[in-house]
């Protein structure tokens, strides 16, 4: 898998998981801020009293800022050799 591919399957999620957001929104079942907008599973109650504009769990914004570390760095050029 390439970076383009990541890239394409960050957005595919996210469009996907703002569909699900919108579902959930519109069933009114109260869970849009206690629970991961990205997973869907329950924030920690730590995490939302250390951080009450927390939108995810611990696990799911680690891995929204490695991809876009990732694709931050892919989408400019460091003149790196590796590159």
């Amino acid at each position: 898998m390439d970076i383009c591919d990541m890239a394409d399957k960050t957005i595919e999620d996210q469009i996907q998981n703002a569909i699900r957001r919108i579902t959930l929104n519109r069933a009114g079942d109260g869970r849009t801020h206690s629970h991961c907008a990205e997973c869907g599973n329950p924030i920690p109650v730590e995490r939302r009293r250390a951080l009450p504009q927390a939108k995810t769990c611990v696990d799911c914004a680690e891995s929204l800022e490695f991809n876009a570390r990732v694709v931050g760095v892919a989408g400019r050029d460091t003149g790196a050799w590796w590159w």
